[in-house]
């Protein structure tokens, strides 16, 4: 049933509805939750998954990052653990979460935690290049944003090297 409503989580927000998105997420939390009490590794993986999901429906939608943030904290310790078997396929998406949830913490002001789960994100989606997984291109995005990130700081040289590698991620397939 818990995968069922994170199912349901996913469906309502691609439509764009994000108040059935959240209800059904919730939902979800609470059944797999009680499903696991030990929490197998696949099962917290796929917790982390459904509390990441959660917050992108309040920051991409809702432009709430700080209730995205909420989320995104009960999101990060399961995410950061080894990916389970079944879900090493999916290292370069994995990595766009991380680059995802950076975004979050730094528009609440959070700089630190927002420039090492970016970092951490561009490093597992530089592993799926690597592997032929993913496409060079993907870089683009989270290197630029590394580069922003940077530049505010004031660490020029950084963001510049960030800023060179987004426009070769860019051209290079």
């Amino acid at each position: 049933l818990g995968m069922a409503l994170y199912d349901a989580l996913q469906t309502f927000q691609m439509r764009n509805d994000h108040s059935s998105a959240l209800k059904y997420g919730e939902l979800a939390v609470q059944y797999l939750s009680a499903a696991d009490p030990q929490r197998s590794p696949a099962t917290e993986y796929l917790l982390g998954r459904l509390y990441f999901r959660l917050g992108a429906v309040y920051s991409l939608r809702q432009k709430d990052h700080r209730s995205a943030v909420a989320w995104f904290d009960k999101a990060v310790p399961l995410l950061e653990k080894p990916l389970p078997p079944e879900a090493a396929a999916d290292i370069g998406r994995h990595g766009e979460t991380f680059v995802s949830m950076g975004v979050s913490y730094w528009e609440i002001g959070k700089r630190e935690k927002a420039l090492a789960l970016t970092r951490r994100g561009v490093e597992l989606m530089e592993q799926a290049v690597r592997q032929g997984t993913t496409d060079t291109t993907a870089l683009a995005v989270p290197y630029g944003n590394l580069s922003a990130m940077h530049r505010q700081l004031g660490a020029a040289a950084e963001a510049d090297k960030y800023q060179a590698l987004a426009a070769r991620a860019r051209t290079t397939r």
